[in-house]
C-alpha cells in the first residue's frame, strides 16, 4: 500500500485488460505467488493495442500498453 515492495501475498489484485475498439474489457485471474508477487495470463483474441490495467484494493495502476501483432503464415516465410 505504500509503494514498497512485501515479501509476501494475501492481497486480491485483478487485472483488467481494455481490449481494442469493438471489443469487451475482461479481467486476468491472478495467481497469489505468496511472496509478493501474482502471476497470469491473456490469450488476445485479435491484433491490436491492448490496455492491461492492475486494480488493487479498488483502485486502478498505470495502464501498460501491449501491442500484438497480426499472425504471420509460416508458408509464405523464405530463407536465404
Amino acid at each position: 500500500k505504500s509503494g514498497k515492495p512485501v515479501g509476501f501475498g494475501g492481497d486480491a489484485p485483478s487485472v483488467t485488460v481494455a481490449a481494442p475498439a469493438g471489443a469487451e474489457a475482461s479481467k486476468v485471474p491472478l495467481k497469489d505467488n505468496n511472496n509478493g508477487t501474482y502471476s497470469g495470463a491473456f490469450s488476445p483474441q485479435a491484433p491490436g493495442t491492448y490496455a492491461l490495467i492492475p486494480v488493487v484494493d479498488g483502485q486502478n495502476g498505470s495502464p501498460v500498453s501491449v501491442n500484438v501483432l497480426p499472425l504471420v503464415d509460416p508458408s509464405k516465410c523464405t530463407a536465404s
